[in-house]
């Protein structure tokens, strides 16, 4: 996915304060400059081979389309009202993945967007009357188009973590693996090239910042968080390889749009 259009209203500012929180961590965040995971051996779980400031980009951006499913859950955290945006994703090797996205904010009609066989499908409370409009996502002059593009984006940041393109600076591995979901995964600190990210995001940013992983030893995440001034986002995948649910609405649940 190459998305990149604003979203309008409320959503744009949900959008916006996961984009950005995403990619910062506190300035005060610690780590071992040089390159190399860092962590005992014995520590380590035979089967979880360290990753290392030269391959964890290439790796980790990688695994997630040789799993083809996974479900994602993003949760940014501001003031303490939490924003949670849910979504599943099945990539195509001929063409851009069939997609669901789902999105609730408290005094809202929740959004839910699926993108299945080229085709978007939204359902926007009163606005949709309760159904599903079809809509050509080509047309860009859509607001729905517009909508799904962004989170679309989001969702798409964190299934292949493009936010490492800006520079990874360190990689160190924390501790001993612990087990998430059922899978023994890794934690590891990231440190990213602030400058970098800053330039990407059109924001003010330090000149490290750090993201915290979750990684099994297939080089799939499980779960990534950040924290800045007291805004958090969380990143929680599973099921990766696994059924999921990405249907088109039935016949009867469409409308005229």
């Amino acid at each position: 996915m190459h998305i990149t259009r604003a979203l309008p209203g409320l959503a744009l500012a949900v959008l916006t304060a996961v984009s950005a929180t995403a990619c910062v961590s506190s300035s005060t965040s610690t780590s071992t400059s040089g390159g190399s995971a860092t962590s005992g051996a014995h520590e380590v779980a035979a089967d979880i081979d360290l990753l290392t400031v030269d391959d964890f980009a290439t790796l980790t951006q990688r695994a997630p389309d040789l799993a083809g499913t996974v479900a994602l859950s993003i949760t940014t955290t501001a003031l303490g009202d939490p924003v949670t945006m849910d979504a599943e994703v099945r990539t195509r090797r001929d063409g851009d993945p069939d997609l669901r996205v789902y999105l609730a904010v408290d005094g809202y009609d929740p959004l839910d967007l699926r993108m299945v066989d080229s085709t978007l499908y939204v359902s926007d409370g009163s606005r949709t009357e309760g159904g599903f409009v079809a809509v050509d996502p080509t047309d860009v002059t859509s607001s729905y188009v517009t909508t799904y593009q962004q989170l679309a984006d989001q969702t798409d940041t964190f299934l292949h973590l493009t936010m490492l393109d800006a520079g990874v600076l360190a990689v160190d591995a924390v501790g001993a693996p612990v087990t998430m979901d059922g899978v023994e995964v890794q934690q590891y600190d990231v440190v990213l090239d602030g400058a970098a990210l800053a330039a990407a995001e059109g924001s003010i940013l330090p000149a490290e910042v750090t993201f915290t992983y979750w990684i099994d030893a297939d080089h799939l995440w499980h779960r990534v968080t950040a924290d800045v001034d007291g805004v958090t986002v969380t990143s929680t995948a599973h099921g990766w390889g696994e059924p999921v649910e990405i249907e088109a609405p039935a016949p009867e649940e469409l409308i005229e749009g």
